[in-house]
């Protein structure tokens, strides 16, 4: 999270790809950083013991909130 907001404020597109566990945690951190809202893909926990159908869910939805934050400012 704290690479993406320093690639941000380096004025390079950036945005963390986290799982729902991490949610409260990360916008606490951009918060801290002077963030008051900060671009976040995030995705269902957890990733590791997942079967390959699931992951691909998983990766399919990051990509969407991704391309939806690059491109329309909003996941």
């Amino acid at each position: 999270m704290l690479d993406s907001i320093l690639l941000e404020k380096q004025g390079i597109p950036s945005t963390p790809i986290i799982t729902t566990i991490f949610h409260a945690s990360v916008r606490a951190l951009a918060q801290a950083q002077g963030y008051k809202e900060f671009p976040v893909v995030v995705i269902k926990h957890p990733v590791g013991y997942v079967n390959d159908l699931e992951l691909e869910e998983r990766a399919k939805e990051a990509a969407r909130q991704a391309a939806n934050i690059f491109l329309r400012g909003t996941a």
